[in-house]
């Protein structure tokens, strides 16, 4: 029990979403299951595009939220002004 309480500890960080935490708990909860020590892993060339295409796409995740978030405050402030 110890053990999963660090995880969730470390898991948890400023402005991250609980569905981003549930994902990584799923994430790492299987890999524990299937008996494949993380720290000792292969990292192979698939795994590294597969991260790089997980970075991109949580980039571009960023992007557009920001991109959204810009244009509902201007909108308020449009709305102020009238």
């Amino acid at each position: 029990m110890e053990g999963g309480l660090s995880i969730n500890e470390d898991l948890i960080k400023v402005n991250m979403l609980e569905e981003t935490v549930v994902d990584q708990r799923l994430v790492f909860d299987t890999i524990c299951n299937a008996g494949i020590d993380v720290a000792k892993g292969p990292v192979t060339p698939k795994m590294a595009a597969s991260v790089t295409s997980a970075s991109v796409a949580y980039k571009t995740f960023l992007a557009t939220k920001y991109e959204q978030q810009t244009e509902e405050q201007q909108q308020l402030k449009d709305k102020r002004k009238h």
